[in-house]
């Protein structure tokens, strides 16, 4: 998928900002490769993976800047 990433898709490292549902606020950032997302959908699958990989359900999450 790198290839076509960069192609027609976006690669590269994004900023987020956000809280959990009790309440907590974090900042992070992440390295992506998408190809066909828009950014709400983008939002949503970034809220899954944190519930799969850490088990935190997120109630806001933005994208603070494409770097």
């Amino acid at each position: 998928m790198g290839v076509l990433a960069r192609l027609f898709g976006y690669e590269g490292k994004i900023r987020i900002e956000g809280t959990t549902v009790d309440g907590r606020s974090f900042t992070g950032s992440i390295h992506i490769e998408t190809y066909g997302l828009d950014e709400a959908e983008l939002k949503q699958k970034l809220k899954s993976i944190f519930f799969v990989e850490k088990g935190v359900r997120i109630a806001d999450l933005r994208i603070v800047a494409y770097t």
